[in-house]
């Protein structure tokens, strides 16, 4: 997991990717991206770049990922696995939200990193955790997540456990400690 240096750095630069104009913003995301995924996949030197590309007589944008070890760069939907694209699909949106001044930092996630493979779950539990932690340390969202991985679960601020009735008419919730 990321130390508290690194974890500082990231705060500020996503603070700071909030008041840049629009190419500086992609290059910082670019950077927080590619700082998340290292972070959470450690055993990879992975590196996120967002191009601008002509399309249908606009602007358009392509995302490349790059695993600098085995000198792979491609589509990350195409390219790496469930596992980088679902983080990476997070991260995107972590940005966006953050990047709104006037909106509350909410995030409701179904399911989130369900790719990410049994080794790297932990820490991609504790990335979600710290983006929850208030300021310095965090940047203060509140998330609402549903999910099936004990991992992920357990590095939430506040627990709770739905069960449904036999006969699928009730559902049951209570506070795990």
């Amino acid at each position: 997991f990321p130390s508290h240096d690194t974890w500082m750095f990231l705060v500020q630069l996503l603070q700071f990717v909030a008041q840049e104009t629009t190419r500086d913003r992609e290059v910082q995301a670019a950077t927080l991206a590619s700082y998340a995924l290292k972070d959470t996949f450690h055993d990879l030197d992975l590196n996120l770049s967002i191009e601008h590309i002509p399309y249908r007589g606009h602007s358009g944008v392509e995302f490349k990922l790059k695993d600098e070890i085995k000198g792979v760069e491609g589509d990350p939907l195409e390219s790496f696995g469930g596992g980088p694209s679902s983080l990476l699909g997070l991260i995107l949106q972590v940005i966006s939200v953050a990047r709104q001044p006037t909106m509350e930092r909410i995030l409701l996630l179904d399911e989130p990193l369900t790719q990410i493979s049994e080794g790297y779950q932990d820490t991609a539990g504790k990335l979600l955790r710290k983006l929850c932690d208030p300021p310095p340390k965090g940047l203060n969202f509140k998330m609402l997540v549903i999910t099936h991985m004990s991992s992920i679960a357990a590095a939430a601020h506040k627990r709770y456990e739905a069960q449904t009735s036999n006969d699928g008419q009730h559902i049951t919730i209570r506070k795990v400690d």
